[in-house]
This record gives structure tokens, C-alpha cells and sequence, in this order.
């Protein structure tokens, strides 16, 4: 009897100590379960705020043939350009995704999406008002055809592209009135002339008229 009442209180202290050790593992264990839950959501925030990043790069655009999708550089200006072409039954979606047969242009300089006919995609190169640049890529071989510098504007009308390119002829004093005043204020004068691509032969037509201009 006296060892029964010797045990007996050991026996409820073991039984509570290992209560006590019980509640602590499912205790730890559900704080771990915890952890690992709010850890996926974080993770699946911040993936979820990538992708909204991600999206807010991308501008799409489409013709009747292609499906045009252009993603802002990371930490510098100009784009990449994706171009798919349309197949009966493919829904397009608005995601950068290079996939068999596309037609990329990618890099680092400072290029932009223009125009796209149905032969040839014109592309913006450039971070001034004037000094700019275009470039033509044909997109039946899909390949670059041509790099042009051009003042003022880009106009693409009937498969046509319009812009005014520098003439085979310098300007000097002679045929540039406002010569000394462009060589004084920006240290250069170009004698440009109208030309017209035509977008689906690359034929070039050059207009008569001239106009003196600079780059700034």
C-alpha cells in the first residue's frame, strides 16, 4: 500500500509531464504548419506582383495576319518586339512567349514597334526629337532589308512608307539658305529630300524638293 501511494503521485506527474510534452510537439508542429502556409502565400504574392509587373511591360497590338506583342527593356529604354502569325482556331494571348516560327527582335538599343503590313515591319530607332533612325524588316524571309536615317516623321499609307531621308547632295551656303544659322546654333546642316518605300517590292522613290535641316 505505502509503495501504491509512493507511485501513485509519480505516476500522475509523469502523466502530466508527458501531457505537457505531448501539447508541445502538436503545438510546435502546428506552428511549423503555419510557417510553411504563410511562407507558399508570400511566395505566391510575390509571384503574383511579378507577373502584374511583368504585364504591365507588355503593349499588344494586331493586324489581320499577325499578332504583335512588345515588352519593355528592364532599366533602359527601347523594346523587344514578338511577332506571331495568326492560324484559324489559335486564340492569341497578350504573353511574351517566343514559340516556333515567331519573328523576334531583341537586344539592347533603343528600338521601338512602329508599323507592320502585311510584308514588312518598320521599327523606330532612337532617344531624340531628330537624329533617329528606321529600320525595315521583311517579314515573308524575315529578315532585316534596310537601316535609314530620317527627319521629322514616319508615314506608312498604302504599303508605303514616307519619310524625309538625307539627299545624295551635302548642304553648303549655296543651296541651304539657313545654313550659317544651323552650323552656328547646332554645329551641323543636312540637306534632306522626301523619299517613299514601297513596302511590299522595296522599291525607293525620291522627290525633287529640297529642305535644309539639323540635328539636335
Amino acid at each position: 500500500m505505502k509503495i501504491i501511494k509512493i507511485l501513485l503521485p509519480l505516476l500522475v506527474i509523469a502523466a502530466f509531464a508527458g501531457g505537457i510534452y505531448y501539447y508541445t510537439i502538436l503545438e510546435e508542429e502546428r506552428m511549423a504548419q503555419e510557417a510553411k502556409i504563410k511562407e507558399a502565400q508570400i511566395a505566391l504574392e510575390r509571384k503574383q506582383a511579378e507577373e502584374a509587373a511583368e504585364q504591365m511591360k507588355l503593349n499588344c497590338a494586331e493586324t489581320d495576319k499577325y499578332y504583335i506583342i512588345t515588352k519593355d527593356h528592364d532599366n533602359a529604354i527601347g523594346e523587344d518586339i514578338l511577332v506571331k502569325t495568326k492560324a484559324e482556331g489559335v486564340q492569341m494571348s497578350c504573353k511574351y512567349e517566343l514559340a516556333a516560327n515567331d519573328f523576334e527582335i531583341k537586344g539592347e538599343e533603343a528600338i521601338y514597334f512602329k508599323n507592320l503590313t502585311e510584308t514588312a515591319l518598320l521599327a523606330d530607332i532612337g532617344t531624340g526629337p531628330t537624329g533617329r533612325k528606321f529600320r525595315l524588316y521583311d517579314m515573308v524571309d524575315k529578315k532585316q532589308i534596310v537601316e535609314k536615317e530620317y527627319f521629322e516623321e514616319l508615314t506608312v499609307a498604302s504599303n508605303t512608307l514616307t519619310y524625309l531621308g538625307l539627299s545624295k547632295t551635302k548642304a553648303d551656303a549655296k543651296n541651304c539658305k539657313e545654313y550659317a544659322t544651323l552650323m552656328k546654333d547646332f554645329g551641323n546642316a543636312n540637306l534632306v529630300v522626301q523619299k517613299a518605300i514601297d513596302l511590299k517590292t522595296y522599291s525607293v522613290k525620291e522627290g525633287k524638293d529640297t529642305k535644309c535641316l539639323a540635328k539636335q
